[in-house]
């Protein structure tokens, strides 16, 4: 017997560009940003518009302490796990 087996898509393991230019462009002019962020539970990435506050690195990852529009509340987001960086319309 054999058991199946199956892949997850991993988000990547670098910060990319587009994701650091926007995020710290939306720290310097105190806008918001929407992203798609990949949780570590490991469920579907969702839309997030978030506050960026400060960038912190931790050693081994890129976090950015951002107000989260949605759950009410400050939070720490790795920078790796998020995609598709926009500035958020006003």
């Amino acid at each position: 017997d054999t058991v199946p087996t199956c892949t997850v898509p991993s988000p990547p393991h670098t910060v990319t560009e587009a994701v650091l230019r926007c995020v710290v462009r939306a720290i310097t002019e105190g806008t918001a940003v929407d992203v798609r962020y990949h949780s570590s539970t490991g469920a579907a990435a969702q839309n997030r518009r978030l506050w960026p506050h400060a960038l912190m690195h931790t050693g081994s990852r890129w976090n950015v302490r951002a107000y989260d529009s949605e759950r009410a509340g400050f939070f720490d987001f790795v920078l790796q796990r998020m995609e598709s960086p926009r500035p958020s319309a006003k």
